[in-house]
């Protein structure tokens, strides 16, 4: 069973004793807490009448639009989310859309769980005097059963449909997404009309700017989403989706209403949505929902790749790294020793490495050799990160060197997705006898050039490395192998036709007519 609940008015109706409240209960600096205390105190709002200003106190209310309004009502639903439920309870929320999913072998354990976990939230909506409207809330029951318990909401039956909406996707009581797909391809089918009254086959905006319009609009609307609803992708869907496509091909290409989808397809080189889909879910789900997944018989597992889903664990306070990673263009070596790092990648080799100079003589060299799918910008952080490991095991002062600007301002970022840039953060946090430094390449710096033989080096000696891929390299292989599957659809398309004879081989159109767009 899935229940979604509407809270009236959230963010209105927010108590500032309940924000208050909360506030005491986090572990956070005192000076903070106060501070946004003292937002919440002696609240008033005047306005002016024909008989002067009236002012009343303001006890309640966070504006939505403001910086700290979402903040708070987190920090007083965090309250409910954070607590204990059954394993087979399952609360979710995304500001004030709160939505239960809960599972049982019988119905009547289902309507005794789902009652359970209502009444204990209940007793969080009275704490902090919010109301839910039964009108507005939905139960939807995912069961071969046709006749399920009932739940309620302070005596009243909360009703029950057969899908509901949650953050823009339509959720069915079959599961097949049918309902979430009709409705797309409604609006879809609005938009389309639309975009006919300003583009014509042969007037108004031109060919560029209809194709910019699909990808960038309609493209966009239709797959969000799409990792709830698109992996896997069934035959039904996929010609829900064909359909959505073909109204917006045909306008784009001005080509007969009887030419096939597939050679419109092919023709402006456009992926077919179903491909485009499933290919977007695989996207999310392995970059961003860390879950393993397959596409045309690979397996994409997240810990191949790089999680760019966390950011910098510092508070700013403590993160004060700008004095010690400097840009300048300047190169002052510091007396006694100095680091030099580089990162290369031959063909399909890359090297990561770096030396130690006292003045002019090498006291030590590190090599790597990575993976092929690893990026320079991947070999010359590991470098820096290798480097200052090396360099906090010293106690002398000690600058490393890299020629390369993107790699030591992503260090000096404080919100770097990189989890080799955070590393590097971590060890200059700690050991503060490190400076990093900026030096112009192939300039003739004697450092700089022993560094750069070293990584041209480390591609066929350095000892082998794994660092996980980086997120663009999913999309780069999602595309390759998508370009393969609609080769392979395309050849057994029986309803191209002629079009096969003038075109059998998808990607010699891909690499050299439309699809260079």
């Amino acid at each position: 069973m899935v229940i979604s609940l509407d809270i009236q008015g959230a963010f209105d109706h927010l108590q500032y004793n309940s924000i208050r409240n909360s506030l005491d209960e986090i572990n956070f600096p005192s000076h903070t807490i106060e501070t946004l205390k003292d937002i919440l105190t002696d609240r008033k709002v005047t306005i002016q009448t024909a008989q002067g200003p009236v002012s009343w106190s303001q006890q309640q209310g966070c504006a939505q639009g403001s910086c700290t309004g979402p903040m708070f009502w987190n920090l007083v639903a965090n309250e409910i989310i954070s607590e204990e439920w059954q394993p087979n309870v399952h609360l979710q929320a995304f500001a004030d859309d709160f939505i239960f999913v809960i599972s049982e072998p019988t119905g009547a354990k289902l309507k005794a769980t789902a009652q359970a976990a209502l009444t204990k939230f209940q007793h969080w909506t009275d704490k902090h005097q919010l109301k839910v409207s039964t009108e507005k809330s939905t139960t939807i029951l995912i069961s071969r059963s046709v006749s399920g318990p009932r739940v309620k909401w302070d005596n009243q039956i909360i009703n029950r449909s057969t899908s509901l909406k949650y953050l823009g996707v339509i959720i069915d009581n079959k599961l097949n997404w049918a309902d979430h797909l009709i409705n797309m391809k409604t609006k879809l089918t609005h938009l389309h009309q639309k975009i006919t009254r300003i583009a014509g086959t042969n007037w108004g905006l031109n060919k560029d700017l209809r194709r910019r319009l699909y990808k960038t609009v309609a493209g966009r609307m239709i797959l969000h989403g799409a990792a709830a609803w698109a992996y896997p992708l069934s035959a039904r869907q996929s010609r829900l989706l064909n359909s959505i496509q073909r109204k917006f091909l045909l306008n784009i290409t001005g080509a007969y209403s009887t030419t096939p989808t597939a050679a419109l397809q092919v023709i402006e080189g456009i992926l077919p949505l179903p491909i485009k889909a499933e290919q977007e879910a695989v996207y999310v789900r392995t970059a961003r929902l860390r879950k393993t997944s397959n596409y045309n018989n690979i397996n994409f597992n997240p810990n191949n790749y790089e999680d760019g889903t966390t950011s910098t664990k510092f508070h700013p306070a403590i993160f004060q790294l700008e004095d010690r990673i400097s840009l300048k263009k300047q190169f002052l070596p510091v007396p006694g020793l100095n680091i030099f790092t580089d990162g290369s990648k031959i063909e399909d080799k890359t090297g990561s490495a770096f030396c130690v100079m006292e003045e002019d003589t090498t006291k030590y060299e590190w090599m790597a050799q990575l993976s092929p799918f690893n990026t320079v910008f991947q070999a010359e952080l590991l470098a820096i990160k290798e480097a200052c490991l090396w360099a906090s095991k010293t106690n002398q002062q000690i600058k490393v060197w890299s020629d390369s600007e993107s790699s030591l301002h992503s260090i000096a970022s404080i919100d770097t997705k990189s989890p080799i840039a955070q590393q590097t953060q971590e060890i200059l946090l700690k050991s503060t006898n490190i400076k990093l430094g900026w030096i112009k390449a192939h300039v003739g710096y004697s450092g700089n050039e022993a560094a750069d033989v070293l990584a041209k080096k480390a591609t066929q000696e350095g000892i082998p490395t794994f660092i996980p891929a980086p997120r663009n390299h999913i999309k780069s292989l999602l595309q390759k192998e998508s370009i393969i599957r609609w080769q392979k659809e395309w050849t057994m398309e029986k309803q191209a036709g002629a079009f096969i004879t003038f075109c059998q081989k998808l990607r010699q159109l891909l690499l050299h007519g439309k699809g260079r767009k």
